[in-house]
């Protein structure tokens, strides 16, 4: 195990190349790594973070994301390290968690140590694995799976429960998106093992249902152990629009080649997923070119033995279980249901890749009943559907030279294979050949995958090139103050061919105005529609919305890219090519406001200019909280005054204020049900303006405001937390007891 480790990741252990790898490492994990140090940091318990977009719910959003992985606390652990190095520790880590997980998994499954021992390798270095390493979450997903599978057997085999609940609660809490996939794939797993263990017969059958209760018991005990962040989530989440996607119900494929592809990515590693190599079938669409079927020739090579290695009733019951899967795969409907009735997906064949991982165990548990004729007619079935497609190919082969060499190699491989599982029956000792080419075959593969996958994200990454001090802006002397920087959108992308990324402030800490993130917080969906962005990479660039969410100062490279001109100036930072500059119209944090714009007005208009005038008239409010409220008498030649002595931290803020008015006191923080805002200690209305922010309606007089976030539903997920541990504890006890009567 170790030395194969060392092997796949030598590129990152001995060179200068940085464990930076995907699309979402480099954009949004890096990040949101610095973002959870910065927090701890600090002090407070992670409930709401500034430097997200605007700032942002960041328990109820990030669970999907990193806050529930126990992998993303390595970075607050070893707070010394650059969060690359961090990176890379970790998912070694969970390569190795995984591996044992393996180990241990097939032993519980009787497979013989001379099988299990390089067996247990494939799931981790499998086609799924190295597709998603580059996404944390869903790697460490991979690595703790395993531990469910081991949690069933031990049901099954004594009774055991507890691991069921662990399996459940780890894999929850770090990706409720996938545990929603495996939650469903366990409806079609569970019966099948139980009757692989167990007659089919009435009798086993009531046993069946009644074993069946009981573990869906213990499994959602072990999901409501993380009802304090899933509670809160659920609540966050359905105001989302990630989660708002339909179910496809189309009968097949639009794209016909996808299933050509499967059929290349079951006899052939993905090598060229997330690269730029040219892909036979590849729809260059990450949803459907995820498809994950292969972990080594050797599965490919020896599935189709469960016709002729098990009795009668083993072989009805896997084949029923395999044409299922078939099934799942072949119509979109099945996909579209395995990723929460959203858009198709193929991220639910993790599930499927370590069914025919265990299913190869078990047929290699019974390699000497493994018959020579059924190997080679494999074979010369994969060679005949290959020849069709590569006749179908024949004017452009060329373009895919790489991957051809692949599938060649693998059709090496399996007359390899097939040689020596036939000459192993008489001579055991080929066993340990056949293992050591199978884990040079998984490490060889594993390593170009990698270094292959990781070298489109390497130009571009350092931030620490730009020359800007990672802590520049807190060592700003106003530092203490609420304000927000922008940076010039000549100088972001999503891609890293610029110089900053959306999400840079939160390497930086400075709050800022761009970001990337799909669980943004969801009330700033309406200024993003008022704005023209797309809901998962956005930006504030309005020079007029800029001034009033408290945006003090300006980050260009020169005097021509300023928005307006009313900037001044500051120093050069750092070593870089950028200069801060000071926004004169700066409005300082919690203003207030006498002029209203309803928004049937401002819905009359279209323009972005035509938008700009009217947030320079005044707050946007909705019609109906105008008519409630009577903001129509407030009146308007009052001047705006702004809090003084505000003090601020990352789940209160608090400061004065003196009005001579009635007037709207707004604060340039997006709504969310957690916030309580109060003035002179009594609880206010808080009214949405703005296009998603947060205002106070007040009466002439000086107040002391202050505003706190506590997530709404997390003391209820709390309670229902330690009721589920409890509830655990006691069905732990009653069956102890009840055995030992």
């Amino acid at each position: 195990m170790l030395l194969t480790i060392t092997i796949v990741f030598s590129k990152f252990l001995f060179t200068s190349c940085d464990y930076v790898i995907g699309y979402d490492t480099k954009n949004i994990y890096v990040p949101f790594y610095e973002e959870i140090r910065t927090l701890f940091s600090q002090g407070e318990l992670p409930f709401w973070s500034h430097n997200f977009f605007l700032g942002g719910n960041i328990l109820a959003s990030k669970g999907y994301y990193f806050l529930g992985d126990p992998f993303a606390y390595f970075s607050v652990l070893f707070s010394s390290l650059h969060i690359e190095e961090v990176l890379l520790i970790i998912q070694i880590l969970k390569f190795i968690l995984c591996t044992i997980l393996m180990w241990i998994t097939l032993s519980e499954m009787k497979v013989r140590r001379e099988i299990a021992w390089f067996f247990a390798l494939l799931f981790p270095f499998s086609s799924w694995m190295l597709i998603f390493m580059g996404t944390p979450a869903f790697a460490t997903f991979a690595a703790v799976l395993p531990l469910l599978i081991l949690a069933i057997e031990r049901f099954l085999n004594r009774g055991k429960f507890g691991l069921v609940a662990l399996a459940a609660f780890l894999l929850v809490m770090d990706n409720f998106y996938l545990f929603w996939s495996i939650s469903f794939y366990l409806i079609l797993y569970w019966p099948c093992r139980y009757f692989l263990r167990h007659p089919f017969n009435r009798q086993s059958f009531q046993a069946f249902i009644k074993s069946t209760a009981f573990l869906i018991l213990v499994y959602c005990l072990g999901v409501l152990i993380g009802a304090f962040m899933l509670i809160p989530t659920a609540a966050y989440m359905i105001h989302v629009p990630r989660v708002t996607e339909t179910v496809d119900y189309t009968l097949f494929w639009e794209s016909k080649k996808i299933y050509l592809d499967m059929f290349i990515k079951w006899i052939s590693a993905p090598f060229y997923v997330n690269t730029t190599i040219p892909n036979l079938f590849g729809t260059q669409y990450y949803r459907t070119d995820q498809i994950a079927l292969f972990s080594s020739s050797l599965i490919s090579l020896i599935i189709p033995q469960i016709f002729v290695v098990f009795p009668k009733r083993e072989r009805r019951i896997l084949s029923a279980f395999l044409a299922i899967n078939g099934l799942m795969l072949f119509f979109p409907f099945f996909c579209s249901m395995m990723h929460g009735f959203a858009e198709p997906s193929f991220r639910w064949t993790i599930m499927l890749v370590l069914s025919l991982i265990l299913i190869g165990a078990q047929i290699m548990n019974r390699y000497s009943q493994i018959d020579l004729r059924l190997l080679i007619g494999t074979i010369l079935v994969y060679a005949a559907a290959l020849a069709v497609i590569l006749f179908y190919k024949r004017n452009n082969l060329s373009l895919y030279s790489s991957q051809l060499k692949m599938i060649a190699f693998s059709f090496a491989l399996f007359f390899l294979y097939g040689g020596l599982l036939f000459f192993s029956k008489k001579q055991k000792r080929l066993l340990l050949l056949l293992g050591t080419l199978v884990t040079a075959e998984t490490t060889g593969i594993a390593k170009l995958s990698l270094d292959t996958y990781s070298n489109q994200f390497q130009q571009g990454y350092h931030y620490d090139e730009l020359g800007i001090d990672q802590h520049y802006f807190e060592s700003l002397p106003d530092q203490d103050e609420f304000y927000r920087i922008a940076l010039s959108e000549a100088h972001v992308d999503l891609d890293h061919q610029l110089e900053f990324n959306y999400n840079s402030n939160m390497v930086y800490n400075f709050k800022g105005l761009y970001g990337y993130d799909s669980t943004t917080q969801y009330s700033t969906q309406t200024i993003l529609l008022w704005s023209e962005e797309y809901y998962w990479w956005y930006k504030i660039n309005n020079p007029v919305l800029q001034d009033i969410l408290t945006t003090k100062y300006f980050i260009a490279a020169s005097d021509a890219e300023l928005p307006d001109g009313y900037y001044e100036k500051i120093e050069q930072i750092g070593n870089s090519d950028f200069f801060l500059y000071k926004n004169l119209n700066y409005r300082p944090f919690g203003f207030s406001y006498g002029q209203i714009v309803k928004t049937s007005e401002f819905y009359q208009v279209v323009s972005i200019p035509e938008k700009t005038l009217l947030y320079e008239k005044g707050i946007i409010m909705e019609d109906s909280l105008v008519e409630q409220y009577d903001l129509d008498s407030l009146k308007t030649d009052v001047p705006s005054v702004s809090m003084e002595n505000v003090v601020y931290s990352n789940n209160h803020l608090s400061g004065t204020i003196t009005l001579t008015d009635r007037q709207l006191v707004f604060f340039s923080i997006p709504y969310d049900r957690g916030w309580t805002i109060r003035a002179n200690g009594e609880e206010k209305d808080i009214l949405l303006s703005e296009g998603g922010f947060m205002s106070i309606l007040l009466e002439p007089g000086t107040y002391q405001i202050t505003l706190d976030f506590f997530p709404s539903g997390f003391l209820a997920g709390c309670l229902v937390s330690l009721l589920s541990i409890t509830s655990l504890i006691g069905l732990t006890i009653f069956q102890r007891r009840k055995k030992d009567a």
